[in-house]
């Protein structure tokens, strides 16, 4: 079993729990355009309902997950820009004509005609969530004007759930995924409208856009009380969904656990680069703060001698990727004085690496983890 597959058995393992422990039987009103009777919850629906999440072997679940993200990497090509994506979302009509056909384009709409590549672009299912591989996870959430939430604030909007046990439970499963894996969880949001190629020729044109789920934290924390509530989603740019696919990508790879780090903010990390901090006051703060927080530095050389025993003459900011493969390989440039790329050591540990990578000999990547980088650092007292 690889640490993924592993991961997600644990996952399943503690959700489990929490629905078992936490939802109680009673009657969950979902927010509807028209008044609707609540959906009854008992143990024998959660039951149910659990098994069409869960009831296979373990790694077809792990599979599924994969499967997810393989499929979302295939369509993000297809997407449109935020800008576009909130545009057609403020149409307020399901008709489409030339030229705002044409407006939408040029900010960055791509019009996709019905088709059979994937069940996102047919019209079986007009509005309502979308599911993935096995039913298990949401591949997508449709939107047309009046349904539901109708309001696209700072690309953020609300979307509730299906009136069903397994389609509550599903969001939830999304949202826990999302928190414990640490990489956004994202599906796309599909807006479908009616075009006129003439008089008596309307052809259905669908806009996409990925959507990560956001703020999940307060609907985890009690099932009892969130079952029945809505996921909140932000609208994303291709850039942001490609960083969550690698991220998961890297996830099923290594053979270690991995932290995701959240990007600093460009400012900020230009404000505390190698070139700032090298020889400074901040770089004197940095110090500091490392010697009153009892850090060792991370290399053997010097036997992971304490900070606050040597003098800040004695400590230096070392490079992850050392500075002289910056010169052989331009590309490292962008990221080689990036606090996330700086670590603080002694000279003698920072001198005996040269030009070498940070080793099992000398500050491994355990050791730097423990210590941590500047970045990390900043995160931790400037953030």
């Amino acid at each position: 079993m690889n640490l993924f597959v592993g991961k997600i058995n644990s996952l399943i393992k503690e959700f489990s729990n929490k629905v078992e422990t936490e939802i109680k039987e009673g009657e969950y009103p979902v927010a509807t355009p028209k008044a609707s009777e609540p959906v009854i919850v008992n143990n024998k629906n959660l039951k149910k309902a659990s098994k069409i999440l869960f009831s296979s072997d373990k790694s077809q679940i792990s599979d599924d997950i994969i499967l997810h993200f393989n499929e979302l990497e295939k369509l993000i090509p297809f997407s449109s820009t935020p800008k576009a994506f909130h545009s057609a979302w403020e149409l307020r009509t399901n008709n489409l004509n030339k030229f705002a056909a044409d407006r939408l384009a040029n900010e960055g709409a791509q019009l996709i005609p019905q088709n059979k590549i994937s069940n996102i672009f047919g019209i079986r299912d007009q509005q309502g969530v979308m599911l993935g591989p096995n039913k298990r996870l949401i591949m997508g959430v449709r939107h047309s004007a009046g349904n539901y939430d109708d309001e696209l604030d700072d690309l953020r909007f609300t979307y509730q759930p299906p009136r069903t046990v397994p389609g509550m439970l599903r969001y939830r499963w999304c949202e826990f995924l999302s928190k414990n894996l640490e990489i956004p969880f994202t599906m796309l949001a599909v807006i479908w409208l009616w075009y006129s190629i003439d008089v008596k020729t309307k052809i259905p044109i669908f806009i996409i856009s990925p959507a990560q789920i956001i703020n999940s934290e307060k609907n985890l924390r009690d099932f009892g009380k969130s079952l029945n509530s809505p996921l909140e989603l932000q609208i994303v740019n291709r850039a942001e969904v490609y960083k969550s696919i690698h991220r998961f990508e890297s996830m099923q790879d290594t053979l270690a656990e991995i932290r995701f780090r959240s990007d600093l903010d460009v400012r900020l990390a230009e404000e505390w680069s190698f070139e700032e901090i090298h020889s400074s006051k901040k770089g004197k703060e940095i110090k500091k703060w490392f010697k009153d927080n009892d850090k060792k530095c991370p290399g053997s050389k010097c036997g992971h001698i304490q900070f606050d025993e040597i003098s800040d003459s004695e400590i230096g900011f070392g490079h992850i990727i050392p500075q002289d493969w910056a010169i052989t390989f331009p590309h490292y440039q962008t990221i080689l004085h990036h606090p996330d790329n700086l670590y603080l050591t002694c000279n003698k540990c920072n001198s005996s690496l040269g030009s070498s990578f940070p080793n099992k000999t000398n500050s491994s990547q355990e050791d730097i983890e423990k210590s941590g980088t500047i970045g990390d650092w900043l995160r931790r007292t400037k953030t």
